[in-house]
C-alpha cells in the first residue's frame, strides 16, 4: 500500500512516457513530427476499509510542429498536438 506512513488514506499516480521526434526542413519549412506514448497508473488506498482501486491508461500520442523561416528575425509557426485527459483521484468512485 502507498501513502505515507502511518496514514489511513493514500493516494498515488506514475506517468513514465517515452517521446520521439525528428526535424525534417525543405528550403525555409521545417515540420517536426513526434510520438509520445503515455502509460499511467492512478490508484487509492483505504487501509482502514482494506480496500485498494487501481486505474491504469496507456496511449500513443502525436504531435506535429510546422514553422517557416519568414526571414532571420521572424519565424511564423503551428503546432497540433494529441492529448487526454487522465483520470482523476475524485472519479475513481470511492
Amino acid at each position: 500500500m502507498r501513502g505515507a506512513p502511518g496514514a489511513f488514506l493514500g493516494q498515488y499516480h506514475r506517468c513514465p512516457f517515452p517521446y520521439i521526434d525528428g526535424q525534417i526542413a525543405y528550403g525555409k519549412w521545417r515540420a517536426t513530427p513526434g510520438l509520445r506514448y503515455e502509460n499511467i497508473e492512478m490508484g487509492r488506498d483505504n487501509r482502514l476499509a482494506v480496500f485498494h482501486e487501481e486505474v491504469k491508461n496507456t496511449k500513443a500520442l502525436s504531435s506535429l510542429n510546422l514553422a517557416y523561416l519568414l526571414n532571420r528575425e521572424l519565424t511564423l509557426f503551428a503546432n497540433y498536438n494529441t492529448s487526454f485527459g487522465s483520470i482523476q483521484h475524485l472519479q475513481l468512485n470511492l
